[in-house]
């Protein structure tokens, strides 16, 4: 945690371990954000992008050394929630 001179939190850095976020509460417009950085095809997949794996595939395989991930919304999630 940043602290700002007077001694208060000005921003975070790593991970930090606080309350679920009800995503219901949030604007749309910060929904939307979210789901276009993380998923932009969340709404057209059922939960397993094809499309995404095979992209990562192959520029994981082409670009000698660099790594990208193809996983979804839905497969983060249950990586979370039922992997340690």
């Amino acid at each position: 945690t940043l602290l700002s001179a007077e001694g208060k939190p000005i921003a975070r850095r790593g991970a930090v371990i606080a309350e679920p976020v009800d995503a219901t509460k949030l604007p749309q417009h910060v929904r939307n954000a979210f789901v276009g950085i993380e998923d932009r095809r969340f709404y057209s997949h059922w939960g397993v992008d094809p499309r995404g794996i095979l992209r990562a595939l192959v520029h994981n395989v082409t670009s000698g050394g660099g790594s990208q991930g193809g996983s979804t919304i839905t497969q983060q999630l249950a990586k979370n929630a039922f992997l340690n």
